[in-house]
């Protein structure tokens, strides 16, 4: 699960990281596209299956230089990107309001300050979701074709 926070001290920072050494401005052109129309978990997955095609690594083997699990790190902890950050924001306050929805269904008294809460969060997830919408996409450059010669 992706955290909130960006922890420079902790060893995962520190560690050295290929794709931190190699950037790739494809993976983060997708990353960007990816992280709003699919879950984090499919988002990394696809992504790590581009990797391997662009480096024509077969699928079923493990990348010889990045792990799953490094290349998830990279993206979770070395990499801030603010669409990203709305679009966890706008996951966290559904999952809030989807809790919050079957504790006033189950309650018949004092559910006023849960539907109060419900509101506000609704509000605030329709600012981020309008801010989400000024901030500009990557464009996903399209694969140059090899030339023969």
């Amino acid at each position: 699960m992706a955290t909130n926070v960006l922890d420079l001290d902790s060893s995962i920072a520190t560690k050295e990281c290929f794709l931190c050494e190699h950037e790739n401005d494809y993976l983060l052109q997708i990353f960007d596209n990816l992280s709003e129309i699919s879950d984090i978990e499919n988002t990394f997955q696809t992504m790590y299956k581009m990797l391997k095609c662009r480096t024509k690594q077969p699928l079923d083997k493990p990348h010889p230089k990045i792990s799953f699990e490094d290349f998830q790190s990279h993206f979770e902890n070395h990499i801030v990107s603010l669409r990203g950050c709305i679009i966890r924001d706008i996951s966290a306050i559904k999952a809030l309001q989807d809790n919050m929805l079957q504790t006033i269904y189950k309650t018949e008294n004092g559910a006023s300050a849960s539907i109060n809460a419900y509101i506000r969060l609704s509000k605030h997830k329709v600012s981020l979701a309008s801010k989400l919408k000024t901030v500009p996409k990557l464009q996903v450059e399209k694969m140059k074709p090899y030339e023969f010669t």
